[in-house]
């Protein structure tokens, strides 16, 4: 709690001081967390799973300028990841979005009301338990197979663990996490579900991570005027 204060009054400061210089008229103010905390819920402390108390951190968007008038005040119910900070700044400042890596999308359209914003069919959370001795010992399980990656719609989140049972929650009939429905035979073809989806989002991550594929299809069209043929018969 006294943390949560000094935060408090040191975003005041600097509130204060941009009110003072005249810099809140023409500044994005984007406030966040990289994860919650469980401070007790699920009976658990630090952050090391999926529940809504560690992945619902909080996202306050300030935009200044009159566009953004229409939802000024207004709280947002649509699905967004972290991801999506990037882009937003970059669609502030008007500067090119890179293709080639980026792989969230800007808030913009959201902030400013825009007909047909929406945010996303779902959202994907990942970690790790490579450096927490205490459970990958006793489960057997090399650092490379510690991965966890959760995958949550507007009803359902499923978490897939390698080499261990996944985790299911109806957050509609359960919103507080309580039943895990992981093994329950009778949602099978919901976890197949979620599961397809999460490896249809592993396939679409970006591969040329330095190359923007307008650049290798200008490379591509090159090679051809030239006359240059790799792997035609």
């Amino acid at each position: 709690m006294g943390l949560v204060k000094q935060v408090d009054d040191q975003l005041g400061r600097l509130f204060d001081f941009m009110a003072a210089q005249g810099l809140d008229r023409d500044t994005l103010i984007v406030f966040t967390s990289d994860h919650g905390d469980y401070l007790g819920d699920h009976w658990l402390g630090e952050k090391e799973m999926f529940h809504e108390p560690i992945v619902r951190v909080p996202l306050i968007v300030v935009d200044p300028r009159v566009q953004a008038d229409a939802t000024r005040g207004t709280a947002s119910a649509e699905l967004v990841e972290c991801i999506d900070i990037v882009p937003t700044v970059l669609d502030a400042l008007a500067l090119p979005q890179p293709s080639q890596w980026l792989e969230g999308r800007s808030l913009l359209p959201l902030v400013h009301g825009e007909a047909g914003a929406a945010g996303k069919d779902f959202v994907v959370c990942e970690n790790s338990y490579a450096f927490r001795d205490a459970v990958r010992l006793p489960l057997a399980q090399p650092v490379e197979r510690c991965h966890m990656t959760m995958l949550r719609d507007r009803r359902w989140k499923f978490v897939h663990f390698e080499d261990l049972p996944p985790m299911l929650f109806d957050l509609e009939a359960d919103p507080h996490e309580l039943v895990d429905l992981g093994r329950d035979p009778a949602f099978a073809a919901q976890r197949e579900r979620m599961l397809a989806r999460l490896f249809e989002w592993l396939r679409a991550r970006r591969r040329f991570s330095t190359i923007a594929p307008q650049a290798i299809e200008a490379w591509n069209r090159r090679e051809r005027e030239a006359g240059i043929l790799i792997g035609a018969w």
